[in-house]
């Protein structure tokens, strides 16, 4: 009887060390669990942070809608300062063009008249040659 408690007793030993190794695995696999889940914990403790972040710096609504009217009033302000300049310009160069166009008129007076003056002097011209002419072309009858 002896002997058939003894291999028992081995038996019991064996199965034993197998609980032992059995537990050694489940200690590892806890000890791979704990490393994932700290991981995963600092993963998520990351993201969390990151999307504060990301949350803290976007602009709202409110924000938006100031900017969005800042900026039409500075549009506004200044398509007036250029509608003002163009309005100058314009005046400025209608009033560059009328003088031009005065210019050419009185140009075209003056031109008239030196046409008429040349056309006058050159009948004249004519005349007098045509009378200088008709002199030297007639036989002198003195007797």
């Amino acid at each position: 009887m002896r002997s058939g408690f003894s291999l028992m007793n081995k038996q019991f030993k064996r199965v034993d060390k197998r609980f032992e190794q059995v537990d050694k695995r489940f200690e590892k696999v806890d000890k791979q669990f704990e490393q994932v889940f700290t991981i995963m914990h600092e993963y998520a403790t990351g993201v969390d942070e990151r999307f504060d972040k990301i949350e803290s710096t976007m602009a709202t609504k409110d924000d938006l809608a100031k900017t969005e009217s800042r900026l039409d009033s500075t549009i506004d302000s200044v398509e007036s300062r250029l509608d003002a300049k163009i309005n100058s310009v314009e005046s400025r160069l209608t009033a560059k063009s009328n003088a031009i166009k005065e210019s050419v008129d009185e140009i075209k007076v003056e031109l008239t008249a030196l046409s008429k003056r040349d056309k006058d002097d050159t009948d004249a011209v004519v005349h007098e040659i045509s009378t200088i002419k008709q002199r030297l072309d007639v036989p002198e009858c003195a007797g």
